[in-house]
């Protein structure tokens, strides 16, 4: 039999249930959660509800929130080293898609990726068309293809990223 090992949660994400008010690691965003199942949260930020890991999160506490906002200097971006080589998207609805979508350009972007993969499906093809329209007006953007049929054909857009000008 093989053993696996469980890595450790930190003592702020082992306090997070329904209610727990919670702040993105990464973003800064604030909400409450509203549904924790395993290893993922869904939380309401600003009206949004955002499908999170467990660990890109962390509980506050009155303790922690003193401490937070002695250490905050301002917006801080992403660790380095955090970016993803695909976005996979295919189950969100039209309107929840360009946050996540800008979120993985900007992390592609800052890492100097060359390219990533969104993933959108094939469904009725309006993801595909969303994600098309938000790639089309943003100017990092230098090319997309649809994908191989060993990428994911159709349900996959490979979106291209231009170097030093």
């Amino acid at each position: 039999m093989s053993e696996q090992r469980r890595v450790p949660l930190s003592r702020s994400v082992l306090q997070v249930q329904k209610g727990t008010s919670v702040r993105v690691r990464a973003t800064g965003i604030r909400g409450k959660v509203i549904e924790v199942s395993r290893d993922r949260v869904i939380l309401e930020a600003g009206g949004l509800k955002l499908d999170m890991a467990l660990s890109e999160i962390q509980a506050i506490t009155a303790r922690s929130e003193d401490i937070q906002s002695d250490q905050d200097r301002g917006w801080q971006g992403p660790e380095l080293g955090t970016a993803r080589l695909e976005v996979d998207l295919h189950g969100m609805r039209v309107n929840q898609v360009e946050l996540e979508l800008s979120r993985a350009l900007d992390d592609a972007v800052l890492e100097d990726l060359s390219e990533i993969r969104v993933i959108h499906g094939k469904g009725t093809g309006a993801l595909r068309k969303r994600v098309a329209e938000i790639l089309e007006k943003d100017l990092r953007v230098v090319d997309t293809r649809m994908g191989y049929p060993y990428e994911g054909g159709a349900g996959v857009t490979i979106v291209m990223f231009g170097g030093e000008p």
